[in-house]
């Protein structure tokens, strides 16, 4: 075949994308001239079939485009081909697939810098919400713009706290699937230049110096909150908010960004520590009907769901009370506790609860898609915590129950996982401690996985947050729980004493009147002794 650019068959149509070379925009084609065949340069030049990250259950093969959007921008095509998988229905224009993991693109109507990152399988829109009312539910925090709320990846970050607002004017969407995510939590570039400090400055989850018991801000010297990503320079201690130094942010992100790494919330944690490790990319499950952990529970044998159900539920609101002691008795009776006492006391009462009260799993956590890993299903946003723990302690389920039974262990063992390493100590209540005892305990008893590592993990922390709560009671707590206890004591003798002098005074009254009752009547009685009765 034979290169050339000429008009001589400008009529002539591109046997790949059936499109004229007058209507194309690419001048150059092959021509078999004995054949009449013809072929655009750049038609010839794409691969025929690929494997796409977001799509590893089939090959994509290069077909002439339809009146099929792209799934992942949501796009018509602009090229006269795309990527299909006929079996899935699944599209993908050329220049999406072309799209490496951490890459930008421009939507070809508005204009606008869309993001692609490994965490979701859809093009990323950096939003200006500072000039819309957007109801905002961050994926990765799980919290809204007006709310704080824990989950997860972010422990008890306070969505309204002052440096977290200062970052809200823009966040990370999805427009096909209402995917969001706050600046602050989404994929930001990993290291960045910037003009205050002169070296580069890494992306960091927290910056915490233990010899500092405040936190300051390098560039503007205002207080900072350490559960907050800050950028950081190491070598100097330099430290960073992440709005101080927004302006470099937001164009390294409206820039080319292919070779620039991104690094969402939480994903410095489940980094192996050899980079030469071969582990399998993330693959998503082959089955269509099985998109989401509600459809992973749907999955399970109705042994295996009665199992669930009698530890949680997700379907309908049960009876949460459980008797407990009052708060005041606990605080009591955890001053009076020795260490191994209170390690006792919580193992008891978390194994009580855990066969008297279920827990709920959240609807948000039943919506998250799944992806397959090594033969089982784990929500999306958990994969680096699974990859990691197979890399690390390998297969721990039980080999005899199924995969997906298997997989809802792991999907709770994966999520204490994270809760663990991305919640600080002064963040953990006892609440909390008996959400993981409660997890555990389902996947060592009823899942029987091989998870003493977590309960140790779990026994050091339990032990850690006694004294946490110690401390808080020796100087802070108990000290006023005592002083109120006191004040409410004195206020019940102040009553008592009240009652006391008024009883009293009510006797000493009683006297005196019945003592001139019988004088009076002493006197009548002499004066009437000589009288008839009828006088009366």
């Amino acid at each position: 075949m034979l290169l050339k650019d000429d008009k001589k068959s400008s009529n002539n149509v591109c046997e790949m994308c059936v499109v004229s070379f007058s209507e194309a925009d690419d001048p150059y084609y092959y021509v078999c001239d004995s054949c009449d065949y013809y072929i655009h340069k750049s038609c010839e030049k794409l691969p025929k079939q690929i494997n796409y990250h977001f799509h590893p259950q089939h090959p994509l093969f290069l077909k002439p485009r339809f009146k099929s959007f792209c799934h992942s921008c949501g796009q018509l095509p602009k090229k006269y081909l795309m990527f299909s998988c006929d079996e899935c229905d699944f599209y993908m224009d050329v220049e999406c697939t072309q799209m490496s993991t951490n890459s930008i693109s421009t939507c070809p109507n508005e204009g606008q810098h869309f993001i692609q990152h490994s965490t979701h399988p859809h093009l990323l829109l950096l939003f200006d919400t500072s000039t819309n009312d957007m109801n905002i539910s961050c994926f990765a925090c799980q919290s809204s713009d007006d709310i704080g709320v824990y989950y997860g990846c972010i422990v008890f970050m306070k969505s309204d706290s002052n440096e977290f607002h200062k970052t809200d004017s823009s966040i990370f969407g999805c427009l096909d699937c209402d995917f969001k995510l706050h600046l602050l939590c989404g994929p930001l570039p990993s290291i960045i230049k910037h003009e205050s400090h002169m070296h580069s400055l890494n992306l960091v989850d927290s910056c915490i110096d233990d010899t500092f018991g405040d936190y300051y801000c390098d560039i503007c010297e205002e207080e900072r909150n350490p559960r907050l990503r800050v950028y950081y320079c190491a070598k100097c201690k330099y430290v960073a908010h992440v709005h101080c130094v927004i302006s470099e942010v937001i164009n390294v992100l409206k820039g080319d960004i292919n070779d620039v790494k991104l690094k969402v919330l939480g994903e410095d944690v489940w980094e192996f520590p050899n980079k030469e490790i071969n582990y399998p990319t993330l693959q998503l499950h082959p089955t269509s009907s099985l998109n989401t952990l509600e459809d992973l529970i749907h999955k399970l044998t109705r042994r295996d769901l009665d199992r669930l159900k009698d530890h949680f539920y997700w379907d309908e609101e049960r009876n949460k009370t459980v008797e407990v002691e009052s708060q005041e008795d606990e605080v009591l009776k955890l001053f009076s506790f020795t260490e191994s006492d209170f390690m006792h006391y919580i193992f008891k009462e978390s194994q009580f609860i855990y066969f008297k009260k279920k827990l709920g799993i959240k609807r948000s956590d039943l919506a998250l898609k799944i992806v397959g890993i090594k033969g089982y299903f784990i929500p999306f946003n958990l994969a680096s915590v699974m990859k990691y723990l197979l890399h690390k302690y390998e297969d721990i389920s039980n080999k005899y129950y199924s995969k997906e039974f298997n997989s809802i262990g792991y999907y709770f063992v994966c999520k204490v996982m994270k809760e663990m390493h991305t919640t600080l100590v002064a963040d953990i209540t006892k609440n909390l401690l008996q959400q993981w005892y409660h997890y555990l305990l389902f996947a060592s008893i009823d899942a029987r996985f091989e998870v003493d590592f977590l309960w140790q993990f779990l026994w050091k922390i339990t032990r850690e947050f006694y004294y946490q709560q110690l401390r808080k009671l020796v100087e802070i707590e108990f000290p006023m729980k005592i002083e109120k206890k006191i004040l409410e004591l004195q206020k019940k003798i102040d009553e008592y004493h009240a009652g006391l002098d008024k009883c009293k005074k009510l006797r000493e009254s009683l006297n005196s009147t019945e003592e001139s009752m019988v004088k009076q009547g002493l006197e009548k009685a002499v004066e009437h002794k000589w009288k008839l009765a009828t006088q009366f």
